[in-house]
């Protein structure tokens, strides 16, 4: 390790330091008091590049070239900063929540949607009659079984699917996004959360969408919506939901508004959308004022 040169002031100092590094070069920077910075090249054979960019820096450190070269380099480590703590949070929540006996109601909620699903036909035959009584209603207008006692239906269309696709492509995504929060949030949190969004979604698309309806997509929406908008609030949530589930999630929300698919409970996905993240803003100015009245 040899001793570069020494500067005066730490801006240049480290402007200097991230153009070598910008070019390969092993470097490090040290304070001799009372101010002045010191650069060291750290292997012997890179002393003679490190001279020549030495002159070059020195002839005119705002040059263009060479600020265009360290903001490039910053913008790398800043972003290799970035996912390394993306994959480090992925990697301890995979930890975290390995075994599915931790994820009982998810794993129910799963169990349920499938039995309904085949005992219905997935809607197309249903020699027991479950479909009528997991409906949200029966009319397309009034929903008499609710305001008669009914109040289950508020929530069971969750369970209905009307495809095999349509079911495992929902399951995936219930088990992806919903074991991390069963953990997180604890059981009966879990369900709650579940059954607001289930509600909310379903009363949307009952008012404004078809009056028969089911899946647990505005469920999924409401659950991604919760961890994106908790993982952006709060810096103690300790869930993640990558760009690429954003991504796929907002991509198919839009595709289902196109004429090219239909039969689909739009309302419910944007009722759980909304839902989902009302809830988190909710627990974030609630958790936080628990911690400041314990202060």
């Amino acid at each position: 390790m040899r001793a570069l040169t020494e500067l005066t002031s730490f801006k240049d100092a480290k402007d200097f330091s991230d153009f070598l590094s910008a070019n390969g070069i092993e470097n490090r920077i040290e304070l001799v008091p009372p101010e002045r910075w010191v650069v060291w090249v750290i292997e012997e054979d890179d002393l003679a590049q490190a001279r020549t960019l030495l002159e070059k820096f020195k002839a005119n450190p705002h040059a263009q070239e060479i600020q265009s070269t360290i903001k490039l380099y910053r913008d790398g480590q800043a972003l290799t900063t970035k996912l390394s703590h993306q994959r480090s949070r992925i990697k301890s929540i995979t930890r975290h929540y390995p075994v599915p006996v931790h994820v009982r109601v998810t794993i129910g909620l799963i169990i349920v949607s499938v039995v309904v699903s085949i005992l219905t036909g997935f809607g197309q035959h249903d020699p027991f009659g479950i479909l009528s009584w997991f409906s949200f209603s029966n009319d397309p207008k009034e929903a008499p079984e609710i305001f008669s006692g009914q109040i289950w239906r508020l929530i069971t269309p969750i369970f209905l699917h009307f495809s095999p696709l349509h079911l495992i492509f929902n399951m995936i995504w219930v088990y992806d996004l919903g074991r991390g929060l069963e953990t997180t949030l604890g059981k009966l949190r879990f369900i709650a959360l579940v059954s607001i969004i289930a509600i909310f979604s379903n009363i949307l698309e009952y008012t404004l969408g078809h009056y028969l309806f089911g899946g647990m997509s505005g469920v999924i929406y409401g659950l991604a919506a919760f961890i994106y908008v908790s993982q952006k609030m709060d810096p103690f949530f300790r869930l993640y939901l990558s760009p690429i589930a954003v991504a796929i999630l907002g991509a198919w929300l839009i595709f289902c508004w196109t004429p090219l698919i239909s039969g689909v409970a739009n309302y419910a996905h944007i009722g759980g959308l909304g839902a989902g993240a009302l809830l988190a803003v909710l627990r974030y100015y609630y958790n936080s004022w628990r911690r400041q009245s314990c202060e």
